[in-house]
């Protein structure tokens, strides 16, 4: 119910990002240890014609299957629900971890072809914050930056089958690979209005298939401002979120149809009180470049809960 009510309040990710916390909880739950829950669901859909088969038919299909698909509608929804925590080992070092579980479905027509779950690739960042306003600070300006390093491990299964056939490498529950992620996040406020700017770039590796997914960076800017009411904030947000995916490797050479790039229009809340927070966040496609057969997002949704503890 609480997911429906955030849905409600703001009408992904994202970033809502798939690495880093949704927001920096710059306020009451500054430099406070968590536990917490978020869900996030991906939506993608792609008509597929004549003339994306005879450009690339690599990316989703092989040429057995594309012929077959021409002038149907393929549609795709990726959801995960991911345990995270942070922990701080004093005001500027911290750890974040997650672990991620996978659920992937694809329909053809409305008719259910792919349906795979499993638990995906945990992420292991440490994080330090490089610089920001003293905590004394009497001014109406306030700001933070925080830098991290970290891996992607490889625990997700990479051989998930559905109806005796093995399922594409982007329904797979991991990557298979160890991958580098590097992060960087800067806020600024002014009173109660912020702007906050998350960027992280994945480095990744080649599985011992030899394949290669390529590297990729997500950026995400929001405009947010504070609500205080009592002992408890309410935080609305609006801004931009942009990820793009740059081309696979099949050993030394290029898999075709992998590069893509896309582009969201992101609005969501958070509300805290006292030790707990719970946050909601829709992120609508405004912008799908893909080369070759791939199917264009559409939609995201992020919703999740924290718990602070002292």
């Amino acid at each position: 119910m609480i997911f429906l009510l955030m849905l409600v309040i703001t009408s992904v990710n994202l970033n809502a990002c798939d690495v880093c916390s949704l927001y920096m909880n710059v306020g009451m739950n500054d430099n406070k240890n968590s536990i917490g829950f978020s869900f996030r669901s991906q939506f993608f859909k792609a008509t597929i014609w004549e003339e994306m088969v005879l450009a690339n038919p690599y990316k989703h299909f092989g040429d057995t299957e594309l012929p077959e698909l021409i002038d149907k509608t393929v549609f795709e929804r990726y959801e995960t629900y991911e345990l995270r925590g942070q922990y701080f080992f004093n005001p500027k070092w911290s750890i974040f971890a997650s672990l991620p579980i996978k659920h992937a479905v694809q329909t053809i027509e409305n008719k259910e072809t792919v349906n795979v779950s499993g638990i995906a690739d945990p992420t292991l960042l440490l994080k330090y914050k490089l610089m920001s306003s003293k905590s004394n600070c009497e001014t109406a300006y306030t700001h933070r930056t925080i830098v991290g390093g970290g891996i992607k491990f490889p625990l997700g299964n990479t051989q998930k089958m559905y109806d005796g056939e093995y399922v594409i490498n982007d329904m797979q529950m991991g990557s298979g690979s160890y991958d580098f992620v590097v992060s960087a996040e800067h806020v600024s406020m002014y009173n109660d209005l912020g702007v906050n700017v998350n960027y992280i770039y994945y480095i990744k590796t080649a599985n011992l298939g030899d394949y290669r997914f390529g590297n990729s960076y997500s950026l995400q800017t929001n405009v947010f401002y504070n609500f205080k009411i009592e002992k408890s904030e309410l935080r609305p947000s609006a801004g931009f979120y942009f990820e793009s995916d740059k081309i696979d490797y099949q050993g030394e050479e290029l898999v075709g149809s992998t590069e893509s790039s896309r582009g969201f229009a992101t609005f969501g809340i958070e509300y805290a009180k006292n030790n707990f927070s719970v946050y909601g966040n829709l992120q609508q496609a405004v912008i799908n470049k893909t080369v070759g057969v791939q199917l264009e997002a559409t939609q995201r949704i992020v919703a999740g809960v924290k718990f602070y503890i002292k």
